[in-house]
């Protein structure tokens, strides 16, 4: 399975904001979404395919093809193993100081 077409693409990040949009998500799904969101596009710009992601974390063509098209909301076991297959460690932030973070950030244009 080679990466996304450009053609594609559009139609995932579609389908990733009207999922976000227009379902009644809990605030623990809307986070696991946002995350697969963003490791999605970090396979994207290290140009890692997604035979390469499945290869090095374990996880099933399957698991990987339903999360990166948002078909169903991943467990944050395989959000972990996706993030390691990247190069990537999942971390746990403060809110509030992650909010600071962000606020700040705003303003010295770092997002």
């Amino acid at each position: 399975m080679e990466n996304y077409s450009p053609r594609i693409i559009p139609k995932i990040f579609m389908r990733y904001y009207e999922i976000m949009d227009h379902t009644l998500l809990s605030e623990e799904e809307k986070q696991l979404t946002k995350l697969a969101f963003n490791l999605l596009n970090m396979r994207i710009e290290k140009n890692i395919s997604q035979d390469e992601v499945i290869a090095r974390s374990g996880l099933s063509k399957s698991v990987v093809s339903k999360m990166e098209t948002f078909n169903s909301i991943p467990s944050s076991i395989t959000l972990a193993k996706y993030a390691k297959a990247l190069g990537m460690e999942l971390i746990l932030v403060d809110s509030e100081l992650f909010n600071k973070w962000k606020e700040r950030s705003k303003h010295n244009n770092y997002l």
